[in-house]
C-alpha cells in the first residue's frame, strides 16, 4: 500500500472536539496541541488501514452537558493491518458524574497503540481492550472513578502491558481479565474501592494470563477476586489487603476469593489481610481467603503477615481461611497468625475436600456503562458443570503463627479421594474445639502438625460432629519442637532408634509420648537441658531426653560449652589409663615409691552405694604413660585434671588387685543416675556429685563421651572386660556433676 505523506498539526489549545484519523483516505497522521477543553467529547484518535497515529496533547478537560447520555475524554483505537496509534497527553478530566468516561483504548485485528497519560478522573476511569492478536502499552498516572477505576481486558492472542498510579473509586476498582490466549501484564500502585471490591478478573482458556503486580488493595465487599479456567493463569502481587464495609449489605465479603477450575492462580502479599464485618445480619460468611479448585484447578497463596477477620454477623459463619476443593490442588502458606471472630460462629481455617462432587461454578465480572461504545467486550465468564472432577484433591494450609476462631481453629471434613495437610507453627485453639473433623476424617486423608494444641475443657484436642473425641487423628497429630535462640544450632535431636527427626516446614516433629533425644552438634557439649524452664532428665548413658507431652508446646533450650579436648589424658598409645590389674594374678601389686609416681591431694573420694571410701593421689604422667601401678587401694588424680569442683577431673582406680583382692572401683559399673559422690578436703568441707551417665567404651575411643561431657565433670575410670592375655578390652565411665 502506498502511504500518504504525513499531515503535521501545529500546536494550539483547541476548545471543541479533536478527530484525528489514519486511514487510507488521510494517511499518516502528527499532530502536537495543546490543551483541548469540549463538553461531550475531548479528543478521538484512529488509526487503521496499516497507517499510523501520532498524538501529543496538554490536559484534556470534558464537562458533560445535562442533556448529554455520556461524555468522552480520549479514545484511542487501533483497528487492524498492524495500524499503530501513539498518544501523549497531561491529564484527562472528565468529571465524576453519571457518564463520565475518561480513558477508552482499543487495538484489533493485529495492531498496537501506546498511550502515556497524565492522571486520569470520570465516571469511568480507563477501560481498555486489546483483541485479536493485538497489543496495547499504556502508562498512566493516578486513576479516579466513580463507578469503574480502570478495566483492562485482553483477547483472542491481545497483549496489554498497562502501567498505572493509584486507583481509586467508590465502586470497582479494577477489573483485569484475558479470554482465548489474550495476556495482561499490569503494575500499579494502591488499589482503593469505598463500596466494591478492589480487584476483580479472570483469565480463560489456554495460554490466557494475567499478571498485576500492586501496592495496598482495600475495598468494601473484598480485595481480590478472580477465576482461572480452561487453562487459564492468573497472577497477583500485592501488598496488604483491607475490607471494611462501608454500610453497603453485602452477602459476603472477601479478602481474597479464588476459583480455579482446570486454570492456575497464584497469589502472594507482602503484608496481611485485615477484614471487618459490621453490616446487617444475614448469611453471608465474611472470610480472610475463600478458594474453590475443581477439574485439576491450581490454586496457590502466600500471605507474609497477619490475617485477621472480625464479624459482628450472628447467623453467618466467618473465616480466617475457607477451602472448597473438588478435584484441585490448594496450597496456602501464611507466614503470621490466621484467626477468625465473630458474634457467631468463627472458624479460623475450614477445609472441605470432596472428589465425588460435579459443580455449576459461575464467576461475573462487573463492566461499566459503556457498552455502547466496545460491546462486543462485555461479557460473563461461566464455568460449566463437569460431570465428573478428576485432579489431585489436595489441600496444604501452612500457617507459620498462631490459629484460632471463636468456634473452631481448624475445621476439616475430607470426602472420597481426597487429603489435607496442615502445618500450624504456633498455638491451635478454638472457644469451643481446637479442632473438628468430619466422621470420613482418618491418619490417612488428614495430617496435623502443631506445635500446641490448646484442648477443650473434656481434655479433647480433636473432635468428630457428635462432639466426641477423634482418638485416631489426635493420636496421628506430630508435634513441632521448638528450641530457643542461641541454643538451635548447638542441638540436634533423634528418635529413640537413633534416626535424626524428621524435618517438615524447617522444624522437628515427633509424636505424643515419644522419647526424643539431644545431642550437641560438632564441638559443643551440653551441660544442661530444659523444656519451657523444666530440666530435662538424662537417661543411664548419659543423654538428654524428652517424652513429647499430650499437644505439645515443646520449647527446648540447653547450657552448651566447647567439646572438651580429652587428649590430654590419653597414654602414648592413644589410650586410656589401665586402671585394672589381672584377676588371674595371685601375687602383690608391685608398689613403686609414691613420691616418684603418686603424690598427695588430701582429697577423699567416697561413694555410699558402693560402700568405698578411699585416699586420692596424683598420678603424674611418666615416660608418656601413666604408672597407676603405684595406686594400691588408693585412687588418683590423673595429672592434667583440675580439682573436683573446679573443672574437669578425671579419677582413676582398680577394679582388682589380684585374684583374691578387689579394687575400689571393681562394682563401678552397678551405679545409677542420680547415685551420690561425695569428695571431702583437709578441711573437712564436702562436695557432693550426682551421677548423671553410666558409659562403657573402648580404650581408644572416647567419642561418644565426649557430647555429654562438660569442663566441670568428674569422671570416674576403671578397667572392664578382661581378655585371656590379662589386658582389658574396654574402660568403663562415670560422669557426675556438682550439685
Amino acid at each position: 500500500m502506498n502511504r500518504r505523506i504525513d499531515i503535521t498539526y501545529a500546536a494550539e489549545d483547541v476548545n471543541e472536539t479533536v478527530v484525528i484519523e489514519a486511514n487510507a483516505i488521510n494517511g499518516d497522521q502528527t499532530i502536537t496541541i495543546g490543551n483541548v477543553t469540549t463538553d461531550e467529547f475531548g479528543v478521538y484518535v484512529g488509526s487503521e488501514d496499516g497507517f499510523s497515529a501520532d498524538v501529543s496533547t496538554e490536559n484534556v478537560t470534558v464537562i458533560k452537558p445535562e442533556y448529554a447520555q455520556a461524555a468522552y475524554g480520549l479514545v484511542v483505537e487501533s483497528i487492524g493491518a498492524k495500524s499503530v496509534s501513539t498518544v501523549r497527553t497531561g491529564d484527562i478530566m472528565t468529571g465524576l458524574e453519571w457518564g463520565n468516561q475518561g480513558l477508552i483504548i482499543r487495538a484489533t485485528n493485529n495492531s498496537h497503540a501506546d498511550l502515556i497519560t497524565g492522571n486520569v478522573t470520570g465516571w469511568t476511569g480507563i477501560i481498555a481492550v486489546s483483541d485479536n492478536a493485538s497489543s496495547i502499552h499504556m502508562e498512566t498516572g493516578d486513576v479516579t472513578g466513580t463507578q469503574l477505576g480502570s478495566q483492562l481486558n485482553s483477547l483472542n492472542g491481545g497483549q496489554l502491558d498497562a502501567k498505572t498510579g493509584t486507583i481509586t473509586t467508590e465502586a470497582e476498582a479494577l477489573s483485569a481479565g484475558a479470554e482465548s490466549g489474550g495476556r495482561i501484564e499490569l503494575t500499579t500502585t494502591d488499589i482503593t474501592s469505598e463500596k466494591s471490591g478492589a480487584l476483580y478478573g479472570s483469565s480463560t482458556g489456554q495460554n490466557s494470563s494475567v499478571t498485576v503486580n500492586a501496592g495496598n488493595l482495600s475495598g468494601a465487599s473484598g480485595a481480590i477476586r478472580i477465576m482461572a479456567a480452561d487453562g487459564g493463569e492468573y497472577y497477583v502481587r500485592a501488598k496488604g489487603l483491607t475490607i471494611k464495609d462501608s454500610g453497603w449489605e453485602y452477602l459476603n465479603r472477601y479478602g481474597i476469593d479464588s476459583l480455579t477450575s482446570a486454570g492456575t492462580s497464584s497469589i502472594e502479599l507482602s503484608g496481611g489481610i485485615s477484614l471487618t464485618e459490621t453490616g446487617a445480619e444475614g448469611e453471608g460468611s465474611p472470610a480472610g481467603i475463600r478458594i474453590r479448585s475443581e477439574k485439576s484447578g491450581s490454586t496457590g497463596i502466600y500471605v507474609a503477615a497477619n490475617i485477621h477477620v472480625n464479624s459482628e454477623k450472628t447467623e453467618a459463619a466467618a473465616y480466617g481461611i475457607t477451602a472448597e476443593n473438588a478435584g484441585g490442588i490448594v496450597i496456602v502458606v501464611v507466614e503470621g497468625d490466621v484467626s477468625a471472630a465473630s458474634t457467631g460462629p468463627a472458624i479460623g481455617v475450614n477445609i472441605i475436600n470432596n472428589s465425588n462432587v460435579a459443580n455449576d461454578s459461575s464467576f461475573q465480572t462487573f463492566y461499566s456503562h459503556a457498552n455502547e461504545v466496545f460491546p462486543e467486550n462485555y461479557n460473563s465468564y461461566s464455568d460449566k458443570a463437569a460431570s465428573v472432577n478428576a485432579g489431585a484433591i489436595e489441600s496444604d494450609i501452612i500457617i507459620k503463627g498462631d490459629l484460632s476462631g471463636t468456634t473452631y481453629g481448624l475445621s476439616v471434613q475430607p470426602e472420597g479421594e481426597s487429603s489435607a495437610d496442615v502445618f500450624i507453627g504456633g498455638t491451635l485453639s478454638g472457644g469451643t474445639d481446637a479442632v473438628l473433623v468430619s466422621e470420613d476424617a482418618s491418619p490417612e486423608n488428614f495430617v496435623l502438625t502443631a506445635w500446641k494444641i490448646i484442648p477443650n475443657n473434656n481434655g479433647h484436642m480433636v473432635v468428630k460432629t457428635d462432639g466426641s473425641a477423634a482418638e485416631n487423628i489426635e493420636g496421628a497429630v506430630r508435634y513441632i519442637i521448638k528450641t530457643t535462640p542461641g541454643s538451635q544450632e548447638k542441638l540436634f535431636l533423634t528418635y529413640e532408634n537413633g534416626e535424626k527427626l524428621q524435618i517438615i516446614n524447617a522444624y522437628p516433629v515427633a509424636a505424643e509420648g515419644e522419647r526424643v533425644y539431644l545431642h550437641p552438634a560438632a564441638g559443643y557439649s551440653i551441660s544442661a537441658a530444659y523444656n519451657n524452664g523444666e530440666p530435662l532428665e538424662r537417661d543411664s548413658e548419659g543423654r538428654f531426653y524428652l517424652l513429647i507431652p499430650k499437644a505439645g508446646g515443646v520449647m527446648l533450650s540447653a547450657e552448651t560449652g566447647q567439646v572438651v579436648d580429652f587428649h590430654r589424658f590419653l597414654n602414648n598409645e592413644g589410650k586410656l589409663p589401665a586402671a585394672g590389674f589381672s584377676s588371674r594374678s595371685i601375687s602383690p601389686i608391685p608398689l613403686r615409691p609414691k613420691g616418684i609416681a603418686c603424690g598427695s591431694t588430701d582429697l577423699t573420694l567416697q561413694i555410699p552405694s558402693l560402700d568405698v571410701m578411699e585416699s586420692v593421689v596424683a598420678v603424674r604422667m611418666m615416660d608418656g604413660d601413666y604408672p597407676v601401678e603405684c595406686l594400691g587401694r588408693n585412687i588418683g588424680l590423673l595429672e592434667s585434671s583440675a580439682l573436683p569442683g573446679e573443672g574437669l577431673s578425671v579419677i582413676v582406680g582398680h577394679n582388682h588387685l589380684n585374684t583374691a583382692e578387689a579394687g575400689p572401683f571393681l562394682f563401678l559399673g552397678t551405679l545409677v543416675s542420680g547415685d551420690k559422690i561425695l569428695i571431702t578436703d583437709r578441711s573437712e568441707k564436702i562436695q557432693i556429685f550426682q551421677v548423671y551417665a553410666n558409659v562403657l567404651i573402648d580404650a581408644d575411643d572416647f567419642s561418644d563421651m565426649l557430647e555429654i561431657l562438660t569442663e566441670n565433670t568428674l569422671v570416674l575410670l576403671t578397667c572392664e572386660d578382661e581378655s585371656p592375655d590379662g589386658a582389658y578390652l574396654h574402660r568403663r565411665v562415670i560422669l557426675a556433676e556438682r550439685k
